[in-house]
């Protein structure tokens, strides 16, 4: 909780040095403990705890909870937070619920080396998943503040250009893991996963259909509209199960990854729905130009088939030149998220 106030106050650095100490301090605890050899279960439970009060302390210091507090809150104020809350709450388990039960199905309906090879291809894209999420607790305070004080042309822009270089971002590594999808998976696992390079370049296109996902969800929550999330949810999870029973019932592993990406483009089809049901922004979809040509591009090595590197260099640098405009501008958004970032913090003293 203490971590979300911090997002809210847009005291990004004090997040990142909480996060960077405990990390550190856990890593350094547990590598003394290997090194004296009096690691064991109870001993990690402890340095756990640690980890948690020293996070919590940490948080504490830089919240400044007297300006948080005005006055006496009423009933109605805490009814609405748990009844704007619910729903997200829901939504998370609902998404908890899907993970699990997607992991179980896919182990049922596949034998123990499939999953392991599925498991390998969602590696990659599960760790660029956790850096891409550091995106979403800039946007979401900023955005939030933009609607709240009704400046809609801005949160328009904002989500525009945050679409657009996602999708840009995504797409030039799409085409990278997949032109040398095999290199990397016998460099990072080995020769065993070869397999993996497949469904790892599908899975990189359902990473891409999540993180827009997030971008137009979080802005629906932004401007209070916290029921919304849960139905997408409900609906993508529920095609998710038939389409992964369905898919990894022709194609194995490969149909899992097909299903992945299916429940990520439908999530992402009905937020965008939903926008223009709401007219909260008008969304320009030019930010799936850059994922298109990465399709044609993965279509194309595909057919060629090549181990050439020269022939892939080629292919990736013929890439980039298409999208080397909005590459050359990706700055610009930082710079405006900077400007956002003032005015969030100068409408929160005057809310104080």
């Amino acid at each position: 909780m203490f971590y979300r106030i911090l997002q809210g106050l847009n005291k990004f650095k004090q997040y990142s040095i909480i996060q960077i100490t405990t990390s550190s301090f856990r890593v350094t605890l547990i590598i003394y403990s290997i090194y004296t050899e009096i690691f064991d279960l109870h001993l990690l439970l402890y340095f756990e705890i640690f980890i948690i009060i020293l996070g919590i302390s940490l948080q504490s210091f830089q919240i400044p909870f007297k300006s948080l507090v005005r006055g006496k809150s009423s009933f109605n104020e805490y009814y609405k937070l748990i009844k704007f809350s619910s729903p997200l709450y829901a939504n998370n388990l609902i998404t908890f619920a899907y993970d699990r039960i997607g992991i179980f199905v896919i182990g049922v309906l596949i034998t123990a080396k499939s999953v392991a090879i599925y498991d390998v291809s969602t590696k990659i894209p599960s760790a660029l998943q956790g850096i891409l999420s550091s995106y979403v607790l800039v946007f979401f305070p900023n955005i939030s503040t933009l609607f709240n004080i009704g400046d809609n042309k801005s949160a328009e822009k904002l989500i525009n250009k945050s679409l657009s270089y996602i999708s840009l971002l995504l797409s030039v590594l799409i085409v990278g893991i997949a032109l040398w999808n095999k290199e990397i998976v016998q460099l990072l696992f080995s020769s065993k996963y070869l397999e993996s390079a497949l469904p790892l370049t599908i899975m990189m296109f359902a990473l891409s259909a999540r993180n827009l996902s997030n971008v137009l969800g979080y802005s629906i929550v932004a401007a209070g509209y916290s029921k919304i999330p849960m139905k997408v949810n409900a609906v993508s999870v529920l095609i998710g199960i038939m389409s992964t029973l369905f898919f990894v019932s022709q194609w194995n592993y490969i149909g899992a990854a097909f299903a992945a990406l299916l429940m990520n483009i439908v999530s992402l089809t009905q937020y965008s729905l939903y926008h223009r049901k709401l007219k909260l922004v008008r969304l320009n979809f030019a930010y799936s130009y850059s994922l298109i040509s990465a399709a044609i591009f993965v279509l194309i090595d595909s057919a060629i088939n090549t181990e050439n590197f020269l022939i892939k260099f080629l292919m990736l640098t013929s890439f980039l030149i298409i999208n080397y405009r909005n590459i050359f501008s990706i700055k610009k958004l930082f710079l405006e998220l900077k400007a956002i970032k003032s005015t969030s913090q100068q409408k929160f003293k005057e809310l104080c």
